[in-house]
């Protein structure tokens, strides 16, 4: 069984978020000691200024980063239940008991970069974000945990 703790990546919604500014005025309230100017813009509607924006040159690559760290979550996710079903037919048994997919919001996305004083662009969050996207494996045992990183450790695509 795979839970699911996102919403699919509706890049039309994404685009408009991002343009509207709705990322940034969702975190209108969270308080910051950086100086971040280079990353400040301000609200056309409510007049004030957010340092938690994405400049408007990178928002296609990041919506585009989105999708790809969607796919890979997927793609990752499919391997394993490949493997359970595998085992299950040869062994009569399911290593794993269910999954929990998520992907960081764009919110959480921009707070976290700001928190460690990084800039707000593609390159920092490709550069030193590694829980954009993110699986819970839930095993019933422990040996199951390392059958299934013994698995995902041979493959060669991932």
């Amino acid at each position: 069984m795979i839970l699911d703790r996102h919403n699919r990546v509706n890049a039309a919604e994404l685009y408009a978020r991002l343009h509207s500014n709705e990322a940034a005025n969702e975190s209108s309230n969270v308080s910051s000691n950086v100086d971040n100017t280079k990353n400040q813009q301000n609200c056309s509607q409510c007049g004030k200024t957010n340092s938690l924006m994405l400049p408007e040159d990178q928002i296609d690559e990041f919506v585009n980063m989105m999708q790809i760290y969607e796919g890979a979550m997927y793609e990752i996710s499919t391997k394993l239940e490949i493997l359970d079903s595998e085992f299950q037919v040869r062994f009569s048994h399911d290593p794993i008991h269910h999954m929990e997919r998520r992907l960081k919001s764009v919110h959480s996305i921009f707070e976290k970069l700001q928190r460690r004083h990084l800039d707000i662009s593609t390159r920092s969050i490709r550069d030193n974000l590694f829980d954009v996207a993110g699986i819970r494996v839930i095993c019933n045992y422990c040996d199951d945990v390392y059958s299934v990183a013994q698995y995902l450790s041979k493959q060669t695509d991932i």
